[in-house]
């Protein structure tokens, strides 16, 4: 034990007296790696910092480039551009062009039809009076006092005035009596068809003369009670509530007057029958739809526009001629209907009193008044007739409308 103890110091003293060579080489080493590594680090940065400059040039030179790309596609963007609207420019002007001479061209289609019609006025304006049998029909139907009265309200425009009339005018004109009154038919258009009016009465004259086939006994109560429905409806004092009881009232009574003549005069069992017989039975039935349209029309018409005096209230005797007569159908919208079977006579005798009425007025048309034939037209509505070219929009707002068409959708 002692022994090794001894020896353990012997060694340790040895080995503190006398460094080993070994050990000094080893120090030796270590500083030379430290250095090259730090000498290769530096390299290595060098060379990293110099690879990261070259990067940087090269983005610079794509971003540079990239630039000019930008620039020349905007350049053709604008050139593209300037195209399109210089193109919609062009349309436009040929659309105008277009447009205006279509324009032209209407003006003058629709100039000549006018002087070719009032050309047709003023010659039958002279045959009207010249020669009787032309204008015979013309007369007995009611078409010619139309148009003369058409004429009258567009040259006259004091006719319709509410004053009286200039006694230079009615002074010399024919009276006209009660019975050439009660021959005239007259009516007022409305859109169911044409409602007939008097000019005695606020009863129709249609419920004064019954048809033939209607005059029969049998038909005595149907018919009292037909025409004093009809005075109440267009009675004056009728209120609008007591016009819709009492058109229920007639509508009864007139199927009953409706079944009782089809049951005696069914359609099915009308052959074999004379030509009198035929006629009397189309009479019959052209009256009652004539009966119920009046009617009809008159309660689903405003009362206050139904109820207008008759005419031989608003003029005495004295002044009943064919002037104020046709200031008053101007006033009131009234014209005149075919006449009647056998008084056709009548209209004959007022066709001279209306001439001259028309000479006082002095109203006949001319050569200035066929020259005159301008067309006053709405130029916006014309050019609305072909739709313009639309501007062209850029591709941007053409996204947004499709985004919002398919958001709609």
């Amino acid at each position: 034990m002692r022994f090794t103890l001894l020896f353990l110091l012997a060694g340790i003293g040895v080995t503190q007296t006398c460094p080993s060579a070994s050990a000094q080489i080893v120090i030796r080493n270590n500083s030379s790696d430290t250095i090259s590594n730090r000498v290769n680090a530096q390299a290595n940065l060098m060379k990293a910092d110099g690879e990261r400059t070259r990067s940087l040039a090269e983005a610079r030179l794509l971003f540079a480039k990239s630039e000019i790309k930008l620039v020349e596609a905007a350049s053709k963007k604008v050139d593209l551009k300037l195209k399109v609207m210089q193109n919609y420019w062009n349309m436009q002007e040929e659309y105008d062009v277009r447009k205006w001479n279509k324009l032209a061209a209407d003006i003058e289609n629709r100039r000549k039809p006018m002087v070719e019609q009032r050309a047709r006025v003023a010659s039958l304006f002279d045959r009207a009076f010249s020669d009787p049998a032309n204008s015979r029909y013309a007369v007995r139907n009611g078409n010619l006092f139309n148009f003369l009265l058409d004429q009258i309200n567009a040259q006259q425009n004091g006719f319709l005035s509410g004053g009286d009339l200039s006694p230079g005018i009615s002074a010399n004109l024919p009276l006209l009596s009660d019975e050439t009154l009660a021959a005239l038919q007259v009516q007022t258009p409305a859109s169911g068809g044409a409602i007939a009016l008097s000019l005695t009465s606020p009863l129709p004259d249609l419920f004064k003369t019954w048809p033939f086939l209607f005059r029969d006994p049998e038909f005595t109560v149907e018919r009292d009670k037909m025409t004093e429905l009809a005075e109440q409806m267009l009675g004056r004092e009728v209120t609008p509530e007591q016009q819709f009881a009492l058109s229920k009232q007639f509508a009864t009574a007139f199927e009953a007057i409706s079944s009782k003549f089809y049951h005696r005069y069914p359609p099915n069992k009308r052959k074999g029958l004379s030509l009198a017989e035929w006629r009397r039975i189309n009479d019959a039935e052209a009256f009652l739809r004539r009966v119920n349209q009046t009617v009809m029309q008159a309660a689903d018409t405003d009362v206050n526009a139904i109820q207008r005096r008759a005419y031989t209230e608003a003029y005495p005797p004295e002044q009943r001629n064919i002037a104020t007569l046709s200031k008053f159908m101007l006033q009131n919208g009234i014209e005149f209907g075919k006449a009647k079977p056998g008084t056709e006579f009548v209209y004959d005798q007022i066709a001279p009193q209306f001439r001259e009425l028309l000479a006082l007025l002095e109203i006949s048309p001319d050569e200035e008044w066929i020259a005159d034939a301008i067309v006053n037209m709405d130029l916006a509505k014309e050019v609305r007739d072909e739709p313009a070219p639309k501007p062209p929009q850029d591709a941007a707002n053409d996204d947004n409308a499709n985004k919002a068409d398919a958001k709609d959708e």
